[in-house]
């Protein structure tokens, strides 16, 4: 594998194609503002990055986003610039990567190779993958959510499957440390609470909340999340809420921790999926894959303060926690066979069927497939 700079056919400024969209059509009139934010959030831009887009996370300290991008037979992992979204780098992989997770100390970042059943860890002062990590037995097992913990320098990776597992990953010899048995039926989403040295899963087989005790690896409690096919999640330090992503229903819910009682049912667009929790602004942000759009809801009014059209099918929801800026990635539309594949996080959507006057005609370029959209929060005037 190798780190290496695309060609000097690609168009833009470093071989991105972005183009800007306008706020005033894209962002519908607020429902709602709480106390929050003197302004909506709105869609500033948007650019072309890869093909096959999963998962991206930010990274700070380089003022980037990482995006994977599946590829077609070409996986790789995307850097562009966070301010001007123009490509970085490109780092091409082996195997395709779907989720993301990133140890901003330690610069590397942290692949879940969905399809290989792996997760691999990458220098990202070199470009190059470090290690590569997988469970002895287990060579199939579908890798899913990825989660950090920059101070304990430990991984956590959901392990989709009915029993589903999570594995521990010691990040100083990035080694599977541990596997914690027994975390739900076919559980995706995973969160930390740090200072409650506690995980939490969502498991799509049973619609629940499971609450690992990271000092007992073991699950010690669960209760229902309040919706149906619960996928992604986030935890809240200051309220020690959960917010959880159901694509059936098409919502997303507010959980107590301390009670496992649902405090709150707010709908969104459809097959809502991707997830992101801005503190600072009190704001969540919720990719609908089905409908296009991300859905900005009050954290304490639980209000939706307004719905952005987001491109094709928005995946993945990531926050800048400098300024809040947020980033989606957008997957193409399917032509003609399931996008993508290999995840059970997000139900394909279904091909465009053929014409009934003739033979199907090639669906028009997507130009909102396979891209970034940034969203940000306007100052207060």
């Amino acid at each position: 594998m190798m780190t290496r700079h695309e060609p000097a056919r690609r168009a833009g400024a470093a071989g991105v194609r972005a183009f800007l969209l306008s706020a005033a059509l894209l962002a519908a009139p607020a429902a709602a503002i709480g106390q929050t934010t003197a302004a909506a959030p709105v869609v500033d831009t948007q650019v072309k990055v890869g093909a096959g887009l999963y998962e991206l996370v930010v990274n700070e300290p380089a003022n980037a986003v990482l995006v994977a991008s599946t590829g077609n037979n070409a996986p790789r992992i995307y850097e562009i610039d966070a301010t001007t979204l123009a490509e970085k780098r490109v780092i091409d992989l082996e195997v395709p990567a779907f989720g993301l997770g990133l140890n901003r100390k330690t610069q590397t970042l942290y692949t879940s190779n969905t399809r290989a059943g792996s997760v691999s860890a990458i220098d990202l002062k070199s470009g190059r993958v470090v290690a590569t990590i997988s469970e002895d037995g287990n060579p199939s097992a579908h890798t899913f959510r990825v989660v950090v913990d920059e101070e304990a320098n430990k991984v956590y990776v959901s392990i989709v499957a009915d029993p589903s597992k999570v594995w521990v990953i010691d990040g100083a010899t990035n080694t599977l440390e541990h596997v914690i048995e027994g975390t739900g039926a076919r559980s995706t989403g995973l969160t930390l609470d740090r200072a409650g040295n506690r995980l939490f899963t969502v498991s799509q087989g049973t619609n629940e909340v499971h609450e690992i005790d990271l000092a007992k690896r073991a699950v010690v409690r669960s209760y229902p999340t309040g919706g149906e096919r619960p996928t992604q999640i986030v935890y809240d330090d200051a309220t020690g809420r959960l917010f959880i992503t159901h694509q059936a229903t098409n919502n997303v819910t507010a959980v107590d921790t301390k009670t496992g009682t649902l405090l709150r049912a707010v709908d969104t667009d459809r097959q809502a999926l991707g997830i992101g929790l801005d503190p600072a602004r009190n704001l969540l942000y919720v990719a609908n894959r089905g409908g296009g759009s991300v859905t900005v809801i009050d954290a304490t009014s639980y209000a939706v303060v307004t719905t952005l059209d987001a491109g094709t099918m928005p995946n993945t929801v990531a926050i800048d926690s400098r300024d809040g800026t947020v980033f989606v990635t957008n997957k193409a539309r399917p032509t003609g066979r399931r996008g993508g594949g290999g995840r059970a996080g997000a139900a394909p959507a279904a091909p465009a069927p053929p014409s009934a006057t003739g033979p199907a005609q090639a669906p028009p370029p997507d130009e909102g497939g396979d891209t970034v959209t940034r969203i940000t929060v306007p100052a207060a005037r």
